[in-house]
């Protein structure tokens, strides 16, 4: 446990202080591919880094099922989170993605109509990492402030504010502290943070993210490089001004890079889904014309 908490910190260490280097290509893209009014819709959520499908919050699914009624919304865990927390994660988002894609292909070939995916964090490099080697899994990409090595500064992923209390994390040995500290990176929401903190305390304890495993996915997110040619999906890259961790002009760049569209809230911290969850169901339903798609709604911008 000694040495596994090590390697964390050092992993931690180069993750939060070592700056990136280098731009990526921006990809090219053509116009947008529009949905057509006949398609139902499956809904593909996915979290991110030491996070699973319960850390989308009650409320978030509460919105989900209230405006997606005709929706199959289907909740995704990467390897060593949520149900598989007993799995050993990859080294690389790679194998992270061909983990997710072995255990959910029977989801998805069971489904009609447009599948979209709506990833967070590490989740949103999975899905990107996915879309580019199997483009015919999904139609649409929503990805919530994800932030890639190579598109945007290191100080754009993360603030240099920041960096001293996401270093505290690692050393921080008590899991209900170690929980609270990091709602408190994620959220800007006050008055709500004791149920959140109840929540995420409960999702500790029932399904437990190990050391080794967070170190693993810590070191997969690390290493990525995205894809410098995409393929041509309707996107929607969601921000937040108030974000403390990833900078908005790290949100911009992301956007130019995959191409689509972009929407900004204005008071959520950087876990938006925790924050403002019926703000962005809303304007992913506005995003997506879930009653009948057409080629105009692909075009929020701020």
């Amino acid at each position: 446990m000694k040495r596994a908490r090590n390697l964390l910190i050092i992993a931690m260490t180069i993750l939060l202080l070592n700056p990136d280097s280098g731009l990526s290509q921006q990809a090219n893209f053509s116009q947008s591919i529009p949905f057509s009014s006949d398609d139902s819709i499956n809904i593909f959520l996915l979290r991110g880094l030491t996070r699973e499908s319960g850390h989308w919050g009650q409320q978030f699914f509460q919105y989900v099922k209230e405006e997606f009624l005709n929706a199959k919304i289907t909740t995704l865990d990467l390897p060593g989170a949520g149900v598989h927390f007993q799995e050993k994660a990859g080294l690389t988002v790679s194998k992270l993605m061909e983990f997710m894609k072995v255990h959910s292909q029977e989801e998805i070939e069971a489904t009609r109509g447009q599948n979209i995916i709506m990833a967070t964090s590490l989740g949103g490099m999975v899905a990107t990492e996915w879309i580019s080697k199997y483009p015919e899994d999904f139609q649409a990409l929503i990805m919530i402030r994800a932030s890639f090595k190579g598109i945007c500064s290191f100080s754009e992923r993360v603030n240099p504010k920041i960096r001293m209390e996401l270093l505290s994390v690692p050393f921080t040995l008590k899991m209900v502290k170690k929980e609270e500290r990091l709602l408190r990176i994620n959220s800007n929401d006050t008055t709500g943070f004791g149920d959140n903190l109840k929540e995420w305390k409960e999702i500790q304890v029932l399904r437990p993210m190990s050391t080794a495993n967070l170190i693993r996915q810590t070191i997969a997110g690390l290493r990525y490089a995205p894809p410098t040619h995409f393929p041509e999906i309707p996107t929607l890259v969601v921000g937040s001004f108030s974000d403390r961790l990833v900078q908005p002009g790290c949100i911009v760049k992301v956007r130019d890079h995959f191409g689509g569209d972009i929407v900004w809230n204005d008071v959520s911290g950087h876990g938006i889904p925790i924050d403002q969850p019926e703000w962005l169901v809303d304007n992913v339903k506005n995003w997506l014309d879930f009653e009948a798609p057409t080629q105009d709604v692909l075009a929020i911008n701020p």
